[in-house]
């Protein structure tokens, strides 16, 4: 059971509202949603009554609420004592990783996590591709890389946060955009912007296309996720982008996605570094991660 889960049920119970709890804990109201499934699943039973204007607890809700906000103020209470320790751990700590995945996943954790350890200096840089990043963590550039995992390097020790999933990505009047089902002889016809050689985009739409012995048309190649998304916007061509790049843009509906069946597709996301390596300030960071996977977009956390 997460914590967040229970802060989640909590505000939404006092609230009446998913809406009321989403603004209160400056999360999106899905994800507030999606915290109270993820509770009701793992303890077997419904804690609201859903309709249209507001939320109810069920009996079993009811039951639960009073312990829950016991659990919170105590984890309250703990975290004064843990903040007050949090002032003591000072020096720099390097972390690093593409620099679409910094814009898009990871920025939330870092301000979060530089405004609490306000004695650590945190020394962000981003890489090109995915082999950078591994070689940096193990070379000591960086203490701390975000990768998709898991990693196969043997000095290196994962810590998983969440999982991306590649979607098909296109332009909404693209008459594939319409189809409810793809085939492989459409797959094929299509005009391919994909990532440069060497990045884990590539390897992620290299894979995909081997299990389904298609020869891409590829018209452009990059390594700028924005670049992707714009060219594909103006119907240029086709891409596989990961779920969490496209979020706001199929929400504005200014691109299409489209969800295809492949393992190669689905991949862990997390945090590497040395083992045995760690600073304190990046043993404090690693285990502010796993305390706060909320401040990851909710697409990457769905599936933890």
């Amino acid at each position: 059971m997460e914590f967040h889960h229970l802060e989640a049920f909590v505000a939404a119970a006092k609230a009446r509202s998913f809406t009321k709890a989403s603004k209160k804990l400056n999360l999106t109201q899905s994800a507030i949603s999606q915290s109270i499934r993820r509770l009701e699943q793992e303890l077997g039973y419904e804690l609201f009554f859903r309709n249209e204007k507001s939320v109810d607890l069920t009996p079993f809700g009811e039951s639960l609420l009073p312990d829950a906000i016991d659990i919170i103020r105590r984890r309250q209470a703990f975290g004064t004592i843990v903040t007050a320790n949090r002032k003591e751990i000072s020096g720099s700590l390097s972390l690093g990783t593409s620099a679409a995945a910094t814009t898009f996943i990871w920025s939330r954790l870092y301000h979060s996590f530089a405004s609490e350890y306000r004695n650590i200096e945190l020394d962000i840089r981003t890489t090109a591709v995915t082999e950078e990043t591994v070689s940096a963590v193990t070379t000591g550039t960086l203490e701390v890389g975000f990768v998709p995992l898991p990693t196969t390097h043997r000095k290196l020790v994962d810590t998983p946060l969440g999982t991306q999933e590649f979607l098909l990505v296109l332009a909404p009047d693209l008459p594939l955009a319409q189809k409810r089902r793809i085939s492989t002889k459409m797959l094929s016809a299509q005009r391919w912007i994909l990532y440069d050689r060497g990045t884990n985009g590539r390897h992620v739409s290299d894979r995909f296309f081997e299990e389904r012995s298609i020869s891409p048309n590829v018209v452009m190649t990059t390594n700028d996720t924005h670049l992707i998304k714009e060219m594909t916007r103006l119907g240029f061509g086709v891409s596989l982008l990961p779920d969490w790049a496209i979020h706001s843009e199929i929400q504005d509906k200014t691109l299409a996605a489209i969800k295809l069946r492949g393992q190669a597709l689905i991949q862990n996301l997390g945090a590497i570094h040395v083992a045995g390596g760690l600073s304190p300030a990046g043993h404090a960071f690693i285990n502010y991660c796993l305390e706060r996977t909320d401040l990851l977009p909710a697409s990457v956390v769905r599936n933890r």
